[in-house]
């Protein structure tokens, strides 16, 4: 378990190493990740363009920097962050996007969660509750009332501590995907393998999904990402890929994916700026899928 006084001694964080994916980063993030210097292997992977190894240079703590010029995307970073932590016979990978903050309390929280678990072996993924997140979830609630902990059945990647043995074993993060549905597929695979997705209560973190903006209508609160014409390319597009996948796992499951598609379509009529031009590249994702081109656009 982890002590309260947590100082830079290291000695609780081994055999977890951190993985942050970034991607034309800005100066303000830079900052965030200085509660990283706690652990003893932090692996930059760069999707930029143009690499911003000059803008890490910041940073006073050891770490390694791999250029990916977004080569599979969100999941190729993934999996090269995994394999680089994996080769050094790291247990643990701490996943990061590049505007996610993590305090030091909700590290200790996480790894106070952790130490509940006797045998952490059949845990593919210890995951947060995560702030400002509007995508759905699927969530069974534990056995234990006021457990520290609930079993997940879908986790964003972000702020996720994975299991390298277990990412190893399911044949890591799908790059087809490229961004969109990476982590619901990676959790459906775990699953499938007989291996559980742990939600930790206490552990939050703050992650913002898009541009996202909260409507009051009729006293309900609804989430509205304003994501970017090509996001919604791809959540359309792997999504209904996804669903294909899985489509045996039966009705429920594939209804509520189709009306996550629907509720999306209904939030850019309604609410969002750039219709005609997001509902148009919606339409390409669409028919892409049924063409079957998985290219990046």
């Amino acid at each position: 378990m982890i002590n309260n006084n947590i100082n830079k001694s290291k000695i609780s964080f081994a055999g977890i190493a951190v993985g942050i994916i970034i991607y034309n980063p800005t100066n303000y993030m830079i900052e965030n990740y200085k509660v990283f210097s706690l652990f003893h292997l932090v692996i930059f992977v760069d999707n930029s363009e143009v690499h911003a190894k000059t803008m890490l240079s910041q940073l006073d703590f050891k770490y390694e920097y791999i250029y990916n010029n977004n080569r599979g995307g969100i999941a190729g970073a993934l999996n090269l962050a995994a394999s680089y932590a994996f080769r050094y016979k790291y247990k643990w990978l701490l996943t990061v996007d590049q505007d996610t903050i993590i305090s030091i309390n909700s590290l200790q929280s996480l790894f106070r969660t952790i130490a509940c678990f006797n045998d952490k072996s059949f845990v593919a993924i210890f995951a947060p509750f995560q702030r400002n997140m509007v995508s759905p979830k699927n969530i069974t609630s534990n056995t234990v009332n006021d457990s520290k902990w609930i079993d997940s059945k879908e986790v964003m990647t972000s702020g996720s501590l994975v299991n390298l043995d277990v990412w190893s074993l399911v044949g890591g993060y799908k790059e087809e995907y490229f961004i969109d549905v990476v982590d619901q597929e990676f959790c459906k695979r775990c699953q499938k393998n007989g291996y559980k997705i742990i939600e930790c209560k206490d552990y939050l973190i703050e992650h913002q999904l898009g541009d996202i903006i909260y409507k009051n209508i009729l006293g309900f609160t609804i989430g509205v990402t304003n994501h970017s014409y090509k996001r919604y390319y791809y959540i359309f597009r792997n999504t209904l890929c996804f669903i294909t996948q899985y489509r045996n796992d039966g009705f429920i499951f594939v209804f509520k994916k189709v009306l996550y598609l629907f509720k999306i379509i209904i939030k850019i009529i309604v609410f969002e700026k750039s219709k005609q031009r997001k509902l148009k590249w919606i339409c390409k994702g669409v028919s892409d899928y049924f063409f079957g081109k998985r290219e990046v656009v």
